[in-house]
C-alpha cells in the first residue's frame, strides 16, 4: 500500500511542477489595468518653469493645500502643478488627476481624467504637463483614494491657457 500512495504522490508533485506555473502566468495575463482614464503626456523633470499662474492655499475645500502652477511662456505649451500638503491627509493611495470639467457630485473618478501622478505624506510634490490635456476653460485637479475607490478633494482650477495670473493668495 505504501508503494501505490508514493507513486499516485510523485505523479501529482509532477502535475504541480507543471501546472503550477502556467496557472500563474494565466493570472498575471488576466489581471485589471490600474483605474486610470488617461495618460498626461509628460516633460522633462527635475526642470522648473519660470512663470507662475497660480500660487494659493484656499483651492481645496476642507484641505490645507497650498497649490503652484507654473508654465514655460505665454501662452503656455507645458505645466508644473506643486502640491504641498499641510497636514497629512486621512485616506490612503492617493492618485492625483487633471480633468477639463469638474466632476460632479459623484465619487467616482470621471471619465477622461489624466493622471498626474501619487500624493502622500506633507512634503511638496510636482507633477509635470503638458497643454495637450488642458482645456481653454476652467480645469479641476482631483484627489482620488485608489484604495477606498473615492473622490478625497477637488480643486477647481481657473483657465491656465488665457492670460496668465500672476499670484492669488
Amino acid at each position: 500500500m505504501i508503494r501505490p500512495l508514493r507513486n499516485r504522490h510523485r505523479r501529482m508533485m509532477t502535475l504541480l511542477a507543471i501546472v503550477t506555473p502556467l496557472i500563474f502566468a494565466l493570472g498575471i495575463l488576466a489581471r485589471k489595468p490600474l483605474a486610470v482614464t488617461g495618460q498626461a503626456a509628460v516633460i522633462e523633470s527635475g526642470k522648473s518653469l519660470p512663470n507662475m499662474i497660480i500660487n494659493t492655499s484656499d483651492l481645496w475645500p476642507g484641505k490645507e493645500i497650498h497649490t503652484r502652477i507654473y508654465g514655460d511662456n505665454h501662452p503656455p505649451s507645458r505645466f508644473m502643478l506643486a502640491l504641498h500638503p499641510q497636514t497629512y491627509l486621512q485616506h490612503p493611495d492617493i492618485l492625483v488627476y487633471w480633468h477639463n470639467r469638474p466632476p460632479g457630485n459623484s465619487d467616482a473618478l470621471p471619465e477622461g481624467a489624466y493622471l498626474l501622478g501619487t500624493l502622500s505624506g506633507t512634503h511638496e510634490q510636482t507633477y509635470n504637463f503638458s497643454a495637450d490635456i488642458v482645456s481653454p476653460n476652467a480645469g479641476s485637479v482631483i484627489l482620488y483614494s485608489l484604495a477606498h475607490q473615492s473622490i478625497v478633494a477637488v480643486a477647481e482650477i481657473p483657465p491656465l491657457v488665457s492670460e496668465t495670473v500672476e499670484d492669488q493668495e
